[in-house]
């Protein structure tokens, strides 16, 4: 555990000189609670991978006194807590020579609260006098983090409720939250962090008897929330080749195994955001976004690209699962919830996958001319490179021009169907660019005869019903509604049908990987595909205008988690159960790109 020294003291003083004062009641205490991703931490070491570790700390100091009546000097009664905590930590798992982010996010929450009374007595000479009784209370706290051997302080950031003596008037309660981020170039596989914070309560009264009873009271509470959070550099997925041997497109191509996860959308989000705020000039990475202050990143035109919305939990509640910090430095505000950094993202627009296509394709170091989609202030702007904005007003792309996009765009896309406006379950998909159909279903070693699939469509020969590679669904398959996952009803990990991971009743999931070994090609989110849906030719001006979606959702019926299943969205809608996986037409070969690249045989 990391190590930590706590001082304590609870005292009454008694000015009294007559009779001893028993009257004065002091209490302090404190409360330490350290987590890191998997509940409470049981060392100093935490992973290189956007990993958070938290610590909670409360303070509490409060005094009462019953003041007996009658004359006498003056009463005092003080309690304080004091607590020194400095912890030592070591980031591990790094890659030397490769950069890492660091960000330390706390928030301080100070509460103080006392009476002052005025009181009139008389002296022992039977004047007349008034006196304020001086009841006070404070809470303070200083965090300090540092990097390297320390201390090598970074930042201090001070929080008061209260004052300390001198007894002015003080806030009941004060809020702060500060942070600090670092850049490390790490020398070894590992690189010491560390904080140290000191915090104080104290409460203190003081009192004149009076000819009545008088009880006074004091109370103050410091809580410090500290977040260590790491990130690793954005590095692509694992991406799966389907050759182009098989009924269906004739040319290789690489299709991410899982959908983009949480922590992988935040990688680019932060990224994105770095560049719009470049103090030189903002380059391609961050093109046609504005970033909100809630997080939420549209188009200069107002068009949405990604929104923070409540996603379900398990129990029926929803919650954030990309939390938004203002308060940090560009290129580090974003933060995927440890809990469920590895779920597929959702909230996300066609115009967001369009844009984190763009920017992974240059962020992987391809050339500006390899980005597969064009960029605008309108939904309407924003199209494949290879049919010109009027073409894609009124039509999707013909065979010339998607043939055009896998021959001569290098960089990452979102995958083609080709199925013009046709919703449901589909017939005999096999066609020259149905990019999904072939990654879903086709299999050599499945049955070699036409079946009819759980909509009545045909399912032609070598091919699955299902995107796991089998003609039957059950519980221990995919995320569909009421599939009694342990995400119920919401998103799911990706790949969490693995084989190794348990339903909520404790059976084990089947591994659903298909012959390709991809996973979660039925269920968990809809995914995003390049083709317009229902409703085209393309109105500017409209922005219901939809967008194909494949493979069904969490919320979906097991029927519509069959690879012949074809839906459709708003291409500017942001939902809980949407999100998407990449592809690519051209995998190098280069020695610098496969140090960011894991490609699956």
């Amino acid at each position: 555990m990391p190590e930590y020294q706590v001082q304590n003291s609870v005292y009454a003083i008694n000015e009294d000189p007559i009779a001893p004062f028993p009257y004065v009641e002091g209490e302090a205490s404190q409360i330490i609670t350290v987590r890191s991703k998997r509940g409470l931490m049981g060392g100093t070491s935490i992973h290189q991978g956007s990993r958070t570790w938290e610590l909670r700390l409360r303070q509490v100091a409060q005094t009462e006194a019953l003041l007996p009546g009658g004359t006498g000097d003056r009463y005092v009664g003080e309690t304080a807590a004091t607590m020194v905590l400095q912890v030592p930590l070591e980031i591990v798992g790094l890659t030397p020579g490769r950069p890492f982010w660091m960000t330390f996010d706390f928030q301080l929450l100070a509460e103080a609260e006392s009476e002052n009374e005025s009181h009139w007595f008389l002296d022992p000479a039977n004047q007349l006098h008034m006196r304020q009784d001086v009841d006070n209370a404070y809470a303070l706290a200083s965090v300090n983090i540092f990097e390297g051997s320390g201390p090598s302080w970074l930042t201090q950031f001070t929080e008061l409720a209260g004052e300390p003596p001198g007894f002015p008037a003080f806030p009941d309660i004060t809020t702060g939250i500060g942070g600090s981020y670092v850049y490390i170039t790490p020398s070894e596989t590992s690189h010491p962090v560390g904080l140290r914070l000191i915090s104080r309560v104290r409460t203190h009264i003081e009192d004149l008897p009076d000819e009545d009873d008088d009880r006074d009271f004091a109370f103050a509470s410091m809580q410090a929330n500290i977040w260590l959070t790491v990130f690793s550099p954005p590095i692509l997925g694992p991406m799966v080749k389907i050759p182009a041997e098989g009924p269906g497109p004739d040319y290789d191509f690489w299709i991410g195994q899982h959908e983009v996860s949480n922590l992988e959308f935040v990688d680019f989000l932060n990224d994105a955001e770095a560049d719009a705020n470049d103090p030189g000039s903002p380059g391609l990475k961050s093109a046609y976004m504005q970033f909100g202050a809630d997080g939420e990143v549209t188009t200069p035109g107002g068009e949405v690209m990604f929104s923070l919305i409540d996603s379900p939990v398990p129990g029926g509640s929803s919650t954030q699962k990309i939390r938004y910090r203002p308060h940090l430095p560009p290129g580090t505000r974003y933060v995927a919830d440890p809990a469920t950094e590895s779920e597929a993202v959702v909230g996300v627009t066609w115009l967001g996958a369009l844009k984190y296509s763009n920017w992974l394709t240059l962020h992987m170091d391809y050339p500006a001319s390899e980005r597969c989609y064009t960029e605008g202030d309108a939904l309407a702007q924003w199209h494949p490179i290879s049919i010109t904005e009027a073409d894609w007003a009124a039509r999707d792309l013909n065979d010339t021009e998607r043939a055009e996009l896998v021959a001569n765009c290098k960089g990452f896309r979102l995958p083609m169907d080709n199925l013009g406006t046709a919703t449901g379950h589909i017939s005999d998909q096999v066609n020259a660019f149905n990019e999904w159909y072939k990654a879903s279903a086709y299999d050599p070693l499945a049955p070699d005869s036409e079946r009819t699939g759980p909509g009545g469509e045909t399912v032609p020969p070598l091919h699955w019903v299902y995107g796991f590679g089998r003609d039957v669904i059950g519980h221990e398959d995919a995320n569909y509604l009421d599939s009694n996952d342990p995400f119920d009803n919401g998103v799911a990990y990706v790949g969490f049908f693995d084989g190794s991971n348990e339903l909520a009743d404790g059976r084990a999931t089947r591994d659903t990987a298909n012959p390709y070994g991809l996973y979660d090609l039925s269920g968990n989110v809809a995914e995003w595909g390049q083709d317009q849906g229902p409703g085209f030719p393309v109105d500017p001006d409209n922005p219901t205008a939809s967008r194909v979606t494949r493979t069904g959702a969490w919320l979906n019926d097991p029927a519509e988690m069959a690879a012949s299943w074809r839906d459709h969205e708003a291409a500017l809608g942001a939902s809980a159960h949407t999100g998407f996986r990449v592809l690519t037409t051209f995998f190098p070969s280069d020695e610098l790109f496969h140090d960011r690249f894991e490609e699956i045989p």
